[in-house]
């Protein structure tokens, strides 16, 4: 689940309990990994991903596999596909 905000702009803050699922996200549109909706089974393998709390992230493409950029710091970042699988 992702704090998103209705426009390309990267979210500052989260809201707790307000995520919303990657697959909810528009192309482009920017959006910080919420801590608090990361499942415990998932989360060791996303953050080995780049995909740590409070990460930016700006969705390229919806489907199988959703591409996102993750935004890291100093300008550096991946950019990585994620399948349900």
């Amino acid at each position: 689940m992702m704090d998103a905000s209705p426009n390309p702009n990267p979210v500052t803050g989260s809201t707790p309990g307000g995520g919303i699922p990657l697959s909810q996200l528009r192309p482009g549109q920017r959006a910080t990994l919420c801590p608090e909706c990361l499942e415990a089974d998932d989360a060791p393998f996303l953050r080995a991903l780049g995909l740590r709390p409070r990460a930016t992230v700006r969705l390229c493409r919806r489907g199988e596999p959703c591409i996102v950029d993750v935004v890291g710091r100093g300008g550096c970042g991946c950019r990585i596909g994620l399948a349900r699988p």
